[in-house]
């Protein structure tokens, strides 16, 4: 059955994966048949405007047009060990990393991974499969033992051609969090150090690759990914940032990577950005400043100051907040009270 399914950002447009194929179903209401091959179509993504597909089948990126269904090989020739628009076990398991490319607002370029497991070490799984009992070598990158080698392409769609990012410093490390410019002019994401004491915010000039340091956050502990969100209109970003021992939301320019606006801070964290409304200057997020044990909606201007709390009932709410349509979808509990779902106004 139909498990999943992906909107185009801009269009009436929805990807629907069926049974190992792709559907696109589009604002007349028809579907229609994309694929129809023998491997499965992974990890299917359209472009804002719905006019192409891209996905992963095998090793390789592929993307569709969606009207004349002409398909095209993105990339070609990665090795048996070598997989490319997949993200590694590290960035699934460990990092909520899920995808392993990402196209650019204009679609005319995929930021993607290329990851070599050639090196990490084997394990024995046993099973019970095809009505018998089966030894499968499973790759997996132990505590302490090799890691994949993951390398950052941009591959510009029209030449086929990839970019490699050039990360500074030499050192093992996780990426992560990517995001585009608006313009498709740079590509932002973070690397994190193998220790994780130290987590650096990078921004890819996408013609070339090369990569400039932003910002970093350390820690004598340990340091994890932050959230971020691209802002459209102002040239900056908002990300969430350990200040004064708690999680907090702040702008900073992508050019030069200075804070702009302090926007939260107190003796609470924020758990989450829900969304960004530009327009009404606005960033949604949930957060624990009612208790440790609660998860509340709140929005605070994009200038900074005072947060504004949404939700009323005490308890747990997991959110999805759409500002253009003034509501949001919300899922609460509490320990006295099973999760209900509601649909509510912003107000």
């Amino acid at each position: 059955g139909i498990t999943s399914y992906v909107w185009a950002e801009s269009v009436n447009a929805m990807l629907v994966p069926l049974g190992g194929d792709l559907y696109f179903r589009g604002a007349d209401g028809k579907n229609v048949q994309l694929t129809q091959t023998a491997e499965p179509e992974l990890d299917p993504k359209l472009c804002k405007q719905g006019e192409k597909a891209v996905f992963v089948r095998g090793r390789e990126l592929y993307a569709i047009d969606v009207g004349s269904k002409r398909e095209v090989a993105l990339t070609k020739g990665a090795p048996e060990g070598v997989t490319r628009g997949q993200s590694d076990f590290n960035g699934q398991e460990e990092f909520d990393e899920a995808s392993g490319y990402w196209i650019s607002p204009g679609c005319d370029k995929v930021a993607y991974l290329e990851v070599d497991e050639r090196a990490v070490g084997e394990h024995p799984v046993l099973g019970y499969r095809g009505k018998k009992a089966d030894l499968m070598e499973q790759r997996y990158p132990a505590a302490g033992a090799r890691n994949p080698v993951v390398k950052i392409g941009i591959l510009d769609v029209a030449s086929k051609k990839t970019v490699w990012v050039a990360v500074p410093g030499g050192k093992e490390h996780y990426t992560g969090r990517f995001a585009w410019a608006p313009d498709g002019s740079a590509l932002f994401f973070q690397a994190l150090d193998r220790d994780q004491k130290r987590m650096t915010l990078y921004r890819a000039d996408s013609r070339v690759g090369v990569a400039t340091e932003l910002a970093s956050e350390t820690s004598p502990g340990w340091v994890d990914f932050a959230e971020v969100r691209m802002l459209e209109k102002t040239g900056a970003l908002v990300w969430t940032a350990a200040r004064g021992g708690h999680i907090h939301l702040e702008t900073r320019d992508t050019q030069t990577g200075k804070i702009v606006a302090q926007l939260t801070q107190g003796a609470w964290d924020v758990t989450s950005i829900d969304a960004v409304d530009e327009a009404q200057g606005f960033v949604y997020f949930t957060a624990t400043k009612e208790s440790p044990v609660e998860r509340q909606l709140y929005r605070v201007a994009l200038k900074g100051g005072e947060p504004v709390k949404i939700t009323s009932e005490r308890g747990v709410h997991t959110t999805r907040v759409s500002p253009r349509a003034g509501s949001y979808v919300d899922i609460h509990s509490a320990r006295d009270r099973a999760p209900q779902a509601a649909v509510r106004d912003l107000t």
